[in-house]
């Protein structure tokens, strides 16, 4: 039974795809979204290194107000939890 099914799910793909490649747009068509396929697959691979890291720059306040701000919320949450082991209740 496996084997009957087997035979013919491989039978239909491969008169599927005869029959999509019989004609030469549909080849060239392939062609070229394998082409892209795999050019995306390669380019994601290359990891792009963003413009802005290492030291922000002191002019640049949006940069800077979120740096604080994400250190802040650090700090605040060992607190709470630093509080927590405590007892002490939160206000």
């Amino acid at each position: 039974m496996k084997k009957r099914t087997k035979s013919t799910i491989t039978a239909g793909i491969v008169g599927t795809v005869s029959y999509v490649l019989l004609h030469q747009e549909n080849r060239r068509k392939i062609k070229e979204m394998g082409s892209q396929l795999i050019s995306k697959i390669k380019g994601n691979r290359k990891k792009k290194i963003p413009k802005k890291v290492g030291h922000p720059s002191p002019y640049d306040t949006h940069d800077n107000t979120m740096v604080s701000e994400g250190s802040l919320y650090a700090i605040k949450k060992y607190n709470e939890q630093q509080q927590n082991k405590n007892g002490k209740v939160l206000s």
